[in-house]
């Protein structure tokens, strides 16, 4: 699919080259997500340079990002439990 499209970052226009719809729509949510910490950030360090605040949002939504990983991975985790329990539960069922 190559196209190109340009998203605004803080105002910025940028031209980013996408090979699929679906990365098109990422990239469009990741803008938003992005606009909308950097205007947090903005409100509360007005006189930051703009630098600045682009890198404390980014800090945000990746600190947020790798907070849904973790979360992600006990999810996985506690699954795997559970399917334990299930399985020794359904064998002693078998057994009896």
């Amino acid at each position: 699919m190559d196209q190109h499209i340009t998203l605004n970052i803080a105002g910025t226009p940028y031209n980013f080259k996408v090979v699929s719809p679906e990365q098109e729509e990422y990239m469009r949510r990741a803008v938003e997500i992005i606009n909308k910490t950097y205007l947090e950030v903005s409100a509360l360090h007005s006189n930051y340079s703009l630098a600045n605040k682009l890198s404390i949002a980014f800090l945000k939504v990746e600190a947020y990002n790798l907070q849904v990983q973790d979360a992600e991975r006990l999810a996985d985790v506690e699954v795997d439990e559970l399917k334990g329990l299930l399985d020794r539960y359904l064998e002693n069922e078998e057994n009896k």
